[in-house]
């Protein structure tokens, strides 16, 4: 692996849990925003100190205009329609899995993990990440709790290690001494992890077994795509193929989901993200220019 894909890895491996960059413990809970398909949907605040330092990654410095200020704003509470809209997504994900009792067997993890660490030094590999997370802990305890400065100590320590950008996302990520816990995980990482299943394994594995019976329910109604499919499964290399649009796939199984957060039973009870719907379901005009 190469260093960010390491480190890459590490997440996935100790916080699959805390999925989304914005830490969960950081977003302060409040009234019920939407209700789907009987669940409730409770406010998130995301801390305004969170977009700045995603402002700085971008633009190499935090917001000093008032116009600046008020970008971070507008980001922010954008940031906040994605999190009730990615909530929205995942209770309706949960129920076509169950529609189609979609079950995944410990079999069916070890068949991928197989396939995913085929070829690879796995005694090696955990070596060279259990060094990449001591040297990450050892810096970011040099921040938080000794105050050094974070570039001095990224050129002290993690130069070889991980790139500029990933240790400024990880510097913030990692910024409690919660977070620092979790990460420490990392420090007893065996050849054996690897082969282990995990949330993220087990995740992709149902993903994709969706996926298959979401293209068959589309195939029946959809002889063009049908066509497709039976292409791309048993002839990859079908000049036919072309004739396609390279992102057909995506494009289809978009219009299914959405077909399903139309039929679904969304209550919006904020009027702030009344438009999340829109972000949902987009209008006709923007599903031809999609397509």
């Amino acid at each position: 692996m190469q260093k960010t894909n390491k480190i890459v890895y590490i997440l996935l491996l100790l916080v699959v849990v805390n999925s989304r960059f914005i830490n969960a413990q950081d977003i302060n809970g409040g009234n019920i925003v939407a209700i789907v398909e009987g669940i409730e949907i409770e406010y998130k605040k995301i801390p305004v100190d969170q977009i700045i330092f995603l402002f700085k990654l971008v633009k190499g410095h935090e917001p000093e205009t008032e116009a600046e200020m008020l970008e971070v704003e507008k980001e922010r509470k954008n940031k906040e329609k994605e999190l009730i809209v990615g909530n929205i997504r995942s209770i309706i994900y949960d129920k076509q899995v169950a529609r189609f009792g979609i079950k995944v067997t410990e079999k069916e993890l070890v068949e991928r993990l197989n396939v995913v660490t085929e070829g690879i030094d796995l005694d090696t590999e955990a070596k060279e990440i259990r060094e990449i997370v001591l040297q990450l802990v050892t810096a970011l305890k040099l921040v938080y709790e000794e105050g050094e400065d974070k570039d001095e100590v990224y050129n002290k320590l993690l130069t070889d290690k991980i790139t500029k950008h990933d240790w400024e996302v990880h510097s913030n990520y990692y910024r409690t001494p919660e977070m620092r816990k979790v990460l420490e995980r990392g420090l007893k990482v065996t050849a054996k992890d690897f082969k282990s299943p995990n949330k993220a394994t087990w995740a992709m594995v149902e993903s994709e077994k969706l996926d298959e019976v979401i293209d068959k329910e589309i195939a029946k109604k959809d002889p063009e795509f049908s066509v497709f499919k039976n292409l791309l499964e048993n002839d990859p290399k079908n000049k036919k193929l072309q004739q396609f649009n390279p992102h057909y796939l995506d494009i289809k199984r978009g219009l299914w989901w959405q077909e399903q957060y139309k039929k679904a039973k969304i209550e919006i009870k904020d009027d702030r993200f009344k438009d999340v719907l829109q972000m949902l379901i987009p209008t006709a005009e923007e599903k031809k220019n999609s397509q």
